[in-house]
């Protein structure tokens, strides 16, 4: 399939202290949580160009600040009030001109191109495909029509993720599942992405990390 009938949105918000990774900042401080939470955007915008689809940051607020940072990739701002409204008018806008859409959050910086080829792979015979967090959220939504199925989730809940799922059934989609993994929210999984991570995978966060001493403990590869 070329690039141009499948599209990729990367969802983020500005990293200003005190207003990124919330259950990071205690551990490590409001600036140092902003720092790593901006290499994670960098290496994700950075590792994009390795997939065939089109891919954009679509932005929570200041998207003149992420298009000053990132001059030679799409930015676009996002559009509706409440997370399922935004995370639609995501899907309507890339679905207008592209057969197949994948929505990520940014708190996965190893989330490498050939993992959404496959999320792209299984749409091909599925309506839905989701990628759960062990949290009972998702870090990856791809869909082939901008189907409506955020009524009634509670952002953040344990049950996010099973009203998700019975939205779906009522809306009688097929949806298969990705596999399921952790985004990166509190001190704990940044430990835990430091010991598996190389640094080709993600050198900004890599970097990152090793300035701060995260995860020291980890062997060091690379």
């Amino acid at each position: 399939m070329s690039r141009e009938g499948r599209a990729v949105a990367i969802l983020v918000r500005w990293p200003e202290p005190g207003r990124v990774m919330p259950l990071l900042t205690p551990k490590i401080g409001a600036e140092a949580a902003a720092q790593v939470y901006g290499a994670f955007i960098g290496d994700l915008v950075a590792s994009m160009p390795l997939g065939s689809f089109d891919a954009a940051l679509f932005c929570a607020e200041n998207d003149e600040g992420f298009r000053a940072r990132f001059e030679d990739f799409p930015v676009r701002p996002q559009r509706g009030r409440g997370e399922g409204r935004r995370i639609h008018a995501c899907f309507e806008e890339l679905l207008a001109d592209h057969p197949q859409a994948v929505v990520i959050g940014s708190s996965l910086p190893d989330l490498h191109p050939r993992m959404l080829e496959s999320a792209f792979q299984m749409l091909e015979r599925r309506d839905v495909v989701i990628g759960p967090t062990e949290r009972g959220g998702f870090y990856l939504l791809g869909m082939r029509e901008p189907r409506d199925v955020f009524r009634g989730v509670d952002w953040g809940a344990p049950n996010m993720l099973v009203t998700l799922l019975e939205n779906f059934e009522k809306s009688h989609l097929d949806y298969g599942f990705f596999p399921t993994r952790q985004k990166v929210e509190t001190y704990e999984d940044l430990v835990a992405l430091r010991a598996r991570l190389l640094r080709p995978m993600a050198p900004l966060t890599f970097t990152m990390l090793q300035t701060l001493g995260i995860g020291q403990e980890a062997k060091e590869v690379g």
